[in-house]
């Protein structure tokens, strides 16, 4: 009778062992499935984070913004300006200057509005991969408009003018001279730590012409839109600034791709720098 007993208490403990096995089993498959869950959470809330990143940094920065508002879709909205202003003329020069004309008439300066960007964020790695744990935002007075926004309301700071002249200029070369020719934004650092963009146009030889609206500047001649040698014409063009702004600390030109709004940093540097570039044109 005892061993009978002994042999189902045995039975006994070997089936709650059983249980606890399965119960654990169930446990892990439960907190690896609740694991995963969480994880692919908060994997795509670190994505989300980076993708909210670069769209706010697509309208704060100006390289980033590129691909928004100098692709071709947005070159294409200019279209029509640009055939009322120049009138389908081939002829380049008058037809360039009666576009700077317009946007200097047209499109008055305005400043910027706050915008609000991921000034710094935090991040653990797990397997691999960098799950965001935190992040800080700021804002910086910088809103970069495409060329369309521009010729609607009529106002834009110097990186809208610049970008809505380089829209403009390129979209005349390509769909009514036929030829496209180098043209580059130019980002410019004053000495005061204050910044502008303009648009430079290089000429075989070595000379540039420099267009911008914002600041009221045109490279002329007798009155007229002209080209100069780039070694004469950058010096004048930062001696029109240096009572406002102090001298030219630093330069970068940018050749932007109207298709993709893809760029490449042609030259970057100095004054001095930047002329022995465009004098090599």
């Amino acid at each position: 009778m005892t061993e009978v007993q002994s042999k189902g208490g045995q039975k006994t403990l070997l089936t709650i062992l059983a249980i606890l096995v399965l119960v654990l089993a169930a446990s892990t498959i439960v907190l690896g499935y609740k694991y995963y869950t969480l994880s692919s959470y908060y994997k795509e809330l670190s994505q989300n984070v980076l993708s909210l990143n670069g769209l706010l940094l697509s309208y704060t920065s100006l390289e980033q913004a590129f691909s928004r508002t100098l692709n071709e879709e947005a070159v294409n909205e200019v279209s029509s300006t640009v055939n009322s202003v120049t009138g389908g003329s081939t002829s380049f020069w008058p037809s360039i200057e009666k576009i700077y004309n317009y946007i200097t008439s047209d499109v008055k300066y305005a400043n910027d509005v706050d915008m609000p960007y991921i000034s710094s964020y935090n991040h653990i790695n797990i397997d691999g991969f960098d799950y965001i744990i935190s992040f800080e935002t700021s804002t910086v007075r910088n809103y970069v408009q495409t060329p369309k926004l521009t010729l609607e309301i009529k106002q834009g700071d110097c990186e809208d003018q610049a970008i809505l002249a380089y829209a403009m200029i390129k979209y005349y070369m390509k769909h009514v001279v036929g030829t496209e020719y180098s043209l580059y934004i130019a980002s410019i650092e004053f000495s005061d730590g204050s910044e502008h963009v303009a648009v430079f146009l290089p000429v075989r030889g070595g000379n540039v012409c420099i267009i911008d609206p914002a600041g009221s500047y045109l490279t002329k001649e007798y009155g007229e839109i002209a080209t100069k040698p780039a070694q004469q014409e950058l010096q004048t063009y930062s001696n029109y600034w240096s009572s406002s702004h102090g001298s030219m600390k630093s330069l970068t030109l940018y050749d932007v791709s109207v298709i993709d709004g893809s760029y490449k940093v042609v030259a970057e540097g100095d004054l001095s720098q930047i002329m022995a570039f465009l004098s090599k044109s």
